[in-house]
Formats: C-alpha cells, structure tokens, sequence
C-alpha cells in the first residue's frame, strides 16, 4: 500500500474578496454556487479580516428545518450578544408574516443596531 501524504493548500481568493467588497457599497448581497465549493469559509475568512465591522451575526439555517416559527425564534436568539432588547421585542413580535410587519421588524433593527454589524443567513 502506497502512502501519501496529505498536503493541504492555501487557496488565495483575491478575485472573490475583492466581489465581497461590494457588500458595503449594496444593503443585501448574494454569495451563490454549488455545494462544496467554499461559500461559507470563504465569507468567514473574508470576515476575518475586516477590522471595520463590529458585530457578525452569522445565522445557519439546517436543511432540515422548515418550521418558520422556530427558524424564526433561532434566528432572533443570535441577536443576544449584540443587544438583548432587540432579541426580546423581536421574539415577541414573531415570525414576520406580512410586509407590515417586516417593516417593523427591519425598523427597529435599523433604529438599535448602529455599529458596523454584518448579519450573515448561511445556506439559506
């Protein structure tokens, strides 16, 4: 049997840093390709290295879930460490069923939320 050695390999993805620059210059920014091409690592390593933003909030969403309540009440729970008011008025408002109510929910967001914070929904 023959051994090989596992030498992994630094990808430099300067093309794709410089398209995820565009995320300050647009208020939603889309990273799309086939599974298993790197999204998610490539928007963590990317994220790693701007010192400008604050907060991540980085929200996975599992295949598995299709519950819209409790992807809802998952997703309000990653606001805690950036400002528990917001979790609670958030989780009391519910899952946003009409655009009133997104509105509303996009306003306070805005309102309480003013540091340099990058809110991450991966495979979505």
């Amino acid at each position: 049997m023959k051994c090989i050695n596992f030498k992994p390999k630094l990808l430099c993805r300067n093309r794709i840093y410089e398209m995820l620059d565009e995320v300050f210059n647009v208020p939603l920014l889309f990273v799309s390709a086939p599974m298993g091409y790197g999204k998610t690592t490539v928007v963590k390593e990317y994220l790693d290295n701007i010192k400008t933003i604050e907060n991540i909030i980085w929200f996975s969403i599992l295949d598995e879930e299709n519950d819209e309540n409790w992807v809802w009440s998952e997703f309000v729970d990653t606001l805690k460490d950036i400002d528990n008011n917001v979790m609670e008025t958030l989780k009391n408002i519910g899952f946003p069923e009409d655009r009133i109510t997104r509105r509303k929910i996009i306003s306070i967001i805005k309102e309480n939320i003013k540091d340099n914070t990058m809110l991450v929904i991966d495979d979505w």
